[in-house]
């Protein structure tokens, strides 16, 4: 089907992730809320294989292949729509292929509906062939628009093989089959025949001749049947004949015989004509192939500029350095894209901090980050945002993240492994509802059996209670952290970097045992070389945080009556504020001061203490907030300086070369 200049085919939002998944895990891909992500990604494609392949993307399996792809993002990126591919067409074209695989003849409908596919794939292929000479030059998205080109013979056959009927409806053209256009005219010349001794007919006995099993007939008696022509049918009476009138059968059966010829010719091109689209079937579907390769490209790019997200560099030092970034599921529900608060994120393997890598920056992180602040200050969600944006990196989507002010753009390496234990209790919060644009036009595709998130088996299952399987929500917990360090020494043996995700590590157990088990695995894996992002509310593990070497700590800020900020300030530690936390779900305030009695009573010097760092805390987020706005100003206004002074000298030039041509005419008139 043809597609409308804006208009792309639109899925529901259905589960994506199947139980054959398995490690960069399907926990990690269904906590972190890719699929949420898979679905707007296939909102942006224009056909419908390159929708499925957005649903069913493959990780990168190699830095090098992570690049490749963002390349062919960047080319997308540099493109305005003008100059993007043109994909035209949905190219659903798997029924089609089949049923002619199979041996059956395509219904006219389905054939044109190759033919609109293969001129929208000959038309593609065209773009490309000028698009590696175009300016910007897009040679990746070049190739494969050729590569997308389809069969010749198919195509010089298909194409121009149909034409409109004067009701409306398509049939295959007359001028393409010469046969065919002989037999129709001598069926229209019998219809003219037949028409004008009909007319005869009617103006001589004044009845008109009804069509009835086949026949024009009259209603005539029984006694006068003889004399008016061959009976058809009878009334259930009796009382009535239907007869041929005898100066009708004749040209009847001419003109019957006539329209069976068109028929016959008709089914028999049709035949041939699907017997060679199952000829060329294969052609058809590598050249639709990549064509939804190339879709689901620019589908990425388009993704990315709608959250307005940039190419990372992507390494394998083990290196994560993101300047403002957002969450793209926020970002994907938010009304106004500046209402989703961005932070930033510095990490980086141990070995690269040591030697560098060959010189490579490790971004200024250390090897974890250990995020600590109020109940529901947003701890967990940067968490999964650096998670998704592992995945994303993975699949060539452009992250929603910002240059630094110096202008070195986000950097995210290539992990072999993402960890993510990780609490998905807001996965499902709000459906992500459909641009109004979209054009429903075909049912929603089948989930992916396997959106093959991981190429190596590592599998990590979902931190979850099981009845079934007899384990409690700390056993799901010890589970996935046992098999997370198994995952980390894999990775380091194989000389890769995993990334784990842990969102309270040792809860849902006894405090300070939870907290001793907590800081033991958080040791584990930073000596087995992981990344980590853990996020915490025990004492112990902030104490292990501040005097740990290869960990960073921060702290999410709250705002001076309390309010969190879900803004992330590093260098320092919060506090959990329970109450406040349990206030803003509306807990019986009743119920908040009998909490708050039951409290044991601390240490009054500890207590000033943590008021006094929460002030302090607030301001410095101020201060920095403060100094952010004017390094934007600084560079908004050396921006301009510069514009301007490039202004002036095109200025200098073109009135030298103007002053240049006056003195050579003065010469001249010399």
């Amino acid at each position: 089907m043809l597609l409308a200049p804006n208009a792309v085919v639109t899925p529901q939002p259905a589960s994506l992730l199947s139980a054959t998944q398995c490690s960069v895990t399907r926990a990690a891909a269904g906590s972190l809320e890719l699929d949420r992500v898979l679905i707007a990604l296939s909102q942006h494609a224009r056909t419908r294989p390159g929708q499925q392949r957005c649903l069913s993307q493959e990780l990168a399996p190699t830095v090098s292949e992570a690049r490749a792809r963002y390349a062919v993002v960047s080319e997308a990126l540099a493109c305005d729509n003008a100059r993007r591919p043109p994909l035209c067409h949905t190219l659903d074209l798997d029924e089609s292929i089949s049923i002619a695989r199979g041996g059956m003849s395509l219904p006219v409908p389905a054939l044109v509906e190759v033919a609109e596919a293969l001129e929208s794939l000959s038309s593609l292929a065209g773009w490309g062939q000028g698009a590696a000479s175009a300016q910007p030059p897009s040679p990746l998205m070049a190739e494969l628009a050729t590569a997308s080109s389809p069969p010749e013979r198919l195509v010089a056959v298909l194409v121009g093989a149909f034409e409109e009927d004067t009701d409306g409806t398509v049939r295959l053209s007359s001028a393409a089959w010469p046969q065919l256009k002989r037999r129709r005219e001598a069926a229209a010349s019998a219809d003219g025949r037949l028409r004008s001794q009909i007319g005869e007919l009617t103006r001589r006995s004044d009845v008109s001749p009804v069509m009835r099993d086949g026949r024009l007939v009259i209603a005539t008696s029984p006694a006068e049947m003889r004399s008016v022509g061959s009976e058809v049918a009878r009334s259930r009476s009796g009382s009535t004949v239907f007869v041929e009138p005898y100066e009708l059968v004749e040209l009847s059966a001419a003109t019957r015989a006539a329209h069976a010829a068109v028929a016959t010719a008709e089914t028999r091109i049709i035949s041939a004509l699907s017997a060679l689209v199952a000829a060329h079937s294969d052609a058809v579907a590598d050249a639709i192939a990549m064509a939804a390769e190339l879709d689901a490209a620019v589908a990425r790019a388009l993704l990315g500029e709608a959250w307005g997200g940039l190419v990372p560099e992507v390494g394998s030092q083990g290196v994560v350095r993101l300047c403002r970034a957002r969450h793209p599921v926020l970002l994907l529900e938010a009304k106004e894209p500046s209402a989703v608060v961005a932070n930033d994120v510095r990490l980086a393997a141990t070995q690269t901090l040591l030697d560098g890598e060959g010189g490579v920056d490790g971004g200024g992180g250390s090897q974890g980050l250990l995020i600590t602040g109020a109940n529901g200050g947003g701890k967990s969600a940067i968490i999964k945002n650096v998670g998704l944006a592992a995945l994303l990196s993975r699949l060539a989507v452009p992250l929603p993240c910002e240059r630094a002010v110096d202008g070195e753009p986000p950097r995210f390496d290539f992990f072999s492994a993402v960890i993510a234990d990780v609490s998905d209790t807001q996965a499902k919060a709000t459906p992500i509802p459909p641009p109004p644009t979209h054009l429903h036009t075909h049912p929603p595709p089948h989930p992916p059996t396997s959106t093959h998130l991981h190429p190596n088996p590592h599998p990590c299952h979902p931190p979850c209670q099981s009845l079934h399987e007899g384990a409690s929500s700390f056993a799901a917990h010890m589970r996935t952290c046992t098999r997370a360090l198994a995952v980390a020494d894999a990775a380091r043996a194989d000389g890769t970097h995993a990334l784990f995700l842990l969102d309270e590590p040792g809860a849902s157990t006894d405090p300070v045992q939870g907290g001793a088990i907590a800081r033991a695995v958080v040791e584990a894996a930073l000596d087995a070389g992981a990344l980590l992002m853990v996020s915490t509310h025990s004492n112990a593990l902030k104490a292990y945080g501040l005097q740990e070497g290869r960990l960073d700590v921060a702290a999410m800020v709250l705002s001076a009556d309390g309010a969190p900020t879900f803004r992330m300030q590093y260098g320092a530690v919060g506090e959990s504020r329970a109450l406040e936390a349990a206030a803003r779900e509306g807990l019986p305030r009743a119920v908040r001061d009998r909490a708050a009695e039951l409290l044991p009573v601390g240490d009054a010097t500890v207590d000033a203490q943590r008021e006094e760092m929460e002030v302090l805390l607030c301001a410095l987020d101020g201060q920095r907030r403060e100094l952010a706005l004017e390094r934007e100003a600084a560079a908004a206004a050396q921006a301009a300086a510069e514009a301007a002074a490039a202004e002036a000298k095109q200025a200098a030039r073109t009135a030298a070369r103007s002053l240049g041509a006056s003195l050579n005419w003065v010469d001249a008139r010399r």
